[in-house]
Parts: C-alpha cells; sequence; structure tokens
C-alpha cells in the first residue's frame, strides 16, 4: 500500500522504519496539537501550532540548531508567524503542559516497547523500581549580558524527575519555577504518584522521616541513602541496645526495645515510631536471623537477601549475635564466600561467611 521505496526500507532497515513509525505514530503533528487543546489550561492555539514549537525546541535540543533563532530562520515557511509569536508562545508554556508531555509520551511509548520486546530485565524481580532525583533546569547563556554577573539574577526552577529502569523512560516530572525553591517542597505531588508495590531509589535529600513513612504506609519501598539524623538515631538505637544490660534492671529484651522506640519517638515522632514497630515485627518473624538481616547480595547480577541465602545453605543462625548485619561489601567470584560488615554485640566489626563447598541459591 506504501509503494515499492517504502518496501525497500523495511528491507534493509527494518528498526530504523520502526522507530520512525513509533514516533509518527506518537509525537505526529496532528496528535500533538489534539493533545495540547486537551492538556492545556491557560494557553490557546491561534496561528502557531503546538506541533510547531514542539518541532523547534526538537531541533535545539538535539543540536541541529543552536538556536530558537535559528532554527525558525530554517523553516520560517512552515511556522508562518513571527519569531517574537513563537517566543511569546515559549514564555508562555505552562509547567502542567510540560509535565503532562512527559507522562503523555511516556504512557504511549511503555506497551510500544513491551511489544517489541525492548524492556531490560528488572533489576529486583517482584517491584516496579523508580528513580528520582532532583535536576536544576540550567539558566539560558543568552541572558542580558549586564545581568551574567549580577548576584540578584533571576535563578534557574528545579523539577523531580521520574526514571524507570525496566522501559527504559522517564515517566513522571515535577517542574517548579520558583529557582528558591526546595526539592523537598515538590514532595507532595511526587506521593501522589507512589504506588504499592513501588521501590523508589532515592538520594540523601528525600531521607526525611515523614516523606519515607508516607511510602511506607502507601505499601510501597525505598532505598535512601541516610542523612546524618538517620545515622545519629542508629547509631543511638545500638548504643542503646548493648549498653542497656550494663545497668541493672536493663538487661531485657522487653526493657531494651522500650527504651529504644521512646527514643524514636523523641527522634523522630509518632510516624517513625509506627514504622519502627512494623520493621520491628517484620524482623522477628524472620526466624533465626537478628534484627536487621535485610542485607543483599549480588551473585551475577541477580541481587538475594543474605537471610534467604544463609537459609538455602543452612547457616540460618549465623548472625544470632549480631545487632545489625550492615552491609556485604565483596563476594567471591562463585559466590561462596562473602565479606562485610555490622554491628555485633560487642561493636561495629567486618565478617567473612564461607557458604560450603556448593552454593545453593534460594
Amino acid at each position: 500500500m506504501l509503494g515499492d521505496v517504502f518496501e525497500r526500507f523495511v528491507q534493509k532497515s527494518p528498526l530504523s522504519v520502526m522507530v520512525r513509525a513509533s514516533l509518527e505514530r506518537v509525537l505526529g503533528a496532528d496528535r500533538l496539537d489534539l493533545w495540547y487543546e486537551r492538556t492545556a489550561q491557560k494557553q490557546y492555539t491561534r496561528e502557531l501550532l503546538f506541533s510547531s514549537v514542539y518541532d523547534l525546541m526538537n531541533q535545539v535540543v538535539f543540536c541541529v540548531q543552536p538556536s530558537i533563532r535559528a532554527a525558525y530562520r530554517a523553516q520560517q515557511d512552515d511556522v508562518a508567524t513571527s519569531l517574537v509569536s513563537v517566543y511569546s508562545k515559549l514564555n508562555g508554556l505552562e509547567t502542567h503542559t510540560s509535565a503532562e508531555l512527559v507522562r503523555y509520551s511516556a504512557r504511549e511509548f511503555a506497551p510500544l516497547i513491551e511489544h517489541m520486546g525492548g524492556e531490560h530485565a528488572p533489576w529486583l524481580e517482584g517491584y516496579r523500581v523508580k528513580i528520582v532525583d532532583g535536576n536544576c533546569l540550567e539558566a539560558s547563556e543568552h541572558r542580558v549580558q549586564e545581568l551574567r554577573e549580577a548576584k540578584g539574577r533571576a535563578l534557574p526552577g528545579k523539577s523531580l524527575v521520574v526514571y524507570e529502569p525496566a522501559p527504559g523512560l522517564v515517566t513522571d516530572v515535577f517542574p517548579c519555577e520558583d529557582g528558591h525553591a526546595q526539592e523537598r517542597s515538590l514532595f507532595g505531588p511526587l506521593l501522589k504518584t507512589v504506588e504499592a508495590g513501588d521501590l523508589w531509589i532515592e538520594d540523601r535529600n528525600f531521607c526525611t522521616r515523614n516523606f519515607l513513612c508516607d511510602i511506607d504506609n502507601l505499601g510501597a519501598f525505598f532505598v535512601s541513602r541516610w542523612t546524618y539524623s538517620f545515622a545519629g538515631v542508629g547509631m543511638a538505637s545500638m548504643l542503646v541496645w548493648y549498653l542497656a544490660p550494663l545497668v541493672p534492671g536493663l538487661d531485657g529484651y522487653l526493657v531494651r526495645c522500650l527504651l529504644i522506640l521512646g527514643l524514636v519517638i523523641v527522634w523522630g515522632g509518632a510516624n517513625g515510631a509506627i514504622s519502627w514497630i512494623r520493621r520491628r515485627r517484620e524482623n522477628t518473624l524472620a526466624a533465626g536471623l537478628t534484627e536487621d538481616s535485610e542485607a543483599i547480595v549480588w551473585i551475577d547480577r541477580r541481587p538475594v537477601y543474605l537471610k534467604d541465602l544463609l537459609r538455602a545453605n543452612g547457616l540460618a543462625r549465623a548472625f544470632d549475635t549480631w545487632i545489625r548485619t550492615g552491609e556485604v561489601t565483596d563476594v567471591s567470584p562463585d559466590g561462596r564466600i562473602l565479606v562485610g560488615w555490622g554491628a555485633s554485640l560487642a561493636g561495629f566489626r567486618g565478617y567473612i561467611v564461607i557458604l560450603g563447598s556448593k552454593l545453593t541459591m534460594p
């Protein structure tokens, strides 16, 4: 139906034809203009189409043209409006529109990638991994010369960006025009997108009590770098755990748990205490293992919980005298020897675990 020329392209370079067809299907001019009419809240279309502005911006982003002005001059006849109109349209674009464009493209491309078998292997089976990070929207290099070195010059805006490694797509963005805003001021909109079964990977700036407790309460999970305040309460809890027995009457298991609970309430409030109780209950149910046995071992690019690996190899009680298993820092090529560090009753120590002559994977 499309002719012999198209058929030759299909035969010689099918991948490029599929990519071009997918891009045209999702980001074609007609679909973009229809999407814009449904999405824009304040702006409207008079003469300059949103698809034309999108095309001009694409040429600048992908370095085909050095600036909007150059892109406009290269296809002035197609745009059919003045350069002033183009800049006015760009200046008036709403952050809502920009964010929805990212979400729209992710929704449309994800099933196409899945259908063509283009998804990456999951980082962790059973979880939908999402990576969130802040991004400073870089300022233009073309600002007025007199303002380039001024201390009171306008700051660029900020955004939170969500990336999903399985489809390889940026699936969400939360832009903010206030250059003085803190990333944490955008946690509210971000939490509305958290779903049960998500695994959020984030930097230490996201490691706040309320944010992590909210993720936990929504049935999701997180991997976050600790801030000094979180490290402080963790250190204090361990000190209470193994120093309390030195005081007469404070050596009981229940007494030490209540002391740590009181410390968490003082330090982290009610939400922190509720989450601590939940984690304590879950870890206690892991028979034969200590309070914190969630260390992860990577064997042949496959993540395995240390507690599951020990059970599978007959060493379920290897850390009975330890408070926290800490971190596995090295694994032998055959996966039989593990090196790490953690907190024992006698203080922080390194450990070596030898799993036997034959490794059994859980």
